[in-house]
């Protein structure tokens, strides 16, 4: 029977020490099974598709998963071909997209072949955004760019009736901001906003979204693993060669908090001395609140956001969207690949 079973998985030259086999009526006492490993171990053939960013990433994800045994359509902005390429074969396949409308991704998964199975959509194009120092104009283009993009790629998944086992993947570059971190992407950002409105709104997508690390600037050799081996994580992020997963905490057991006042007219500001990280309260201008409201004005220069929401989660009179928040959350590290 352990002969059958490895033989299938492509086991060789099995061979059972310490047991007289011989000797059919007698029950086995204790033995040792020794095999070969098979000369090569071939994944389950697969198909993917990657909205491929300017950079690179997604180029050479796709040749990782093609030496995966997978087929993989790289997707690039353009005119849609009259004719797909003959993707019928692990390897990389390089087609362009109409990337914001729906119909041009829809006829893309419906040309693959329907005797592999699909599995994964991938959306890389929010890794080209102009990073930190962009401007407002330069943001915003971002935004409408990949955000027209992803929203299209799930339209046009849905339309296509064809749900990856894998999920629908959004890969981004410093749009979660840890610890302290004070860079980062902002249009990264709008796509984890879309993904979490997926899995309300399409869950049977399996949005999942990592983010790789912004001091880096070629693809994690983990990236591949990823797509491949997933694993009930889809809230992911790499730092310094760590896998991370945002893990629920109880608010008061985060790091120290602001202390806040209880007067409602009060407003955080950068510290007029230069000390950035240090807000401070001054009396709003007078207006009477609504009920139930808490007016919160926060500068962006310097002020670390993150330590912004985590004290107004932890005042009393602390509310965020209009719900007080019992928990605030943080990036744990994950299982490893």
């Amino acid at each position: 029977m352990w002969r059958r079973a490895l033989g299938d998985a492509g086991f060789e030259a099995v061979e059972v020490l310490g047991v007289d086999e011989s000797d059919l009526a007698g029950m086995p006492d204790k033995g040792v099974i020794v095999a070969s490993d098979p000369a090569r171990v071939q994944e389950p053939p697969g198909a993917w598709i990657l909205a491929a960013d300017q950079g690179g990433i997604a180029e050479r994800l796709a040749n990782d998963l093609a030496a995966r045994n997978q087929t993989v359509v790289l997707a690039a902005g353009g005119e849609t071909e009259d004719e797909r390429p003959d993707a019928t074969g692990p390897g990389v396949f390089v087609t362009t997209v109409e990337m914001d409308r729906r119909e041009s991704w829809r006829s893309l998964i419906e040309s693959l072949p329907g005797d592999i199975p699909l599995r994964g959509v991938a959306h890389l194009m929010a890794v080209d955004g102009h990073g930190q120092d962009a401007t407002t104009a330069e943001v915003a283009g971002d935004v409408a760019r990949a955000g027209a993009a992803a929203l299209a790629v799930v339209q046009g998944v849905t339309d296509s009736g064809r749900n990856p086992d894998r999920g629908v993947w959004f890969v981004t570059r410093g749009a979660q901001a840890l610890e302290r971190e004070t860079g980062g992407q902002l249009a990264g950002a709008v796509m984890w906003g879309l993904g979490k409105g997926v899995a309300r709104k399409a869950a049977h997508l399996q949005p999942r979204m990592i983010d790789l690390d912004p001091g880096e600037r070629t693809a994690d050799p983990e990236l591949a693993n990823e797509f491949m081996y997933p694993d009930s994580e889809n809230h992911i992020v790499h730092r310094f060669g760590r896998r991370r997963a945002a893990r629920l905490i109880r608010a008061d057991s985060d790091a120290e908090r602001l202390a806040l006042p209880d007067d409602p007219d009060w407003v955080l500001a950068p510290d007029p001395g230069g000390v950035f990280d240090r807000p401070f309260v001054q009396p709003l201008p007078a207006r009477p609140l609504e009920p139930g409201e808490v007016r919160v004005a926060v500068e962006a220069a310097g002020l670390n956001f993150w330590d912004v929401f985590r004290s107004l989660s932890s005042s009393r009179r602390g509310c965020w969207a209009g719900r007080c928040a019992a928990m605030s959350f943080r990036w744990a590290p994950a299982c490893p690949r």
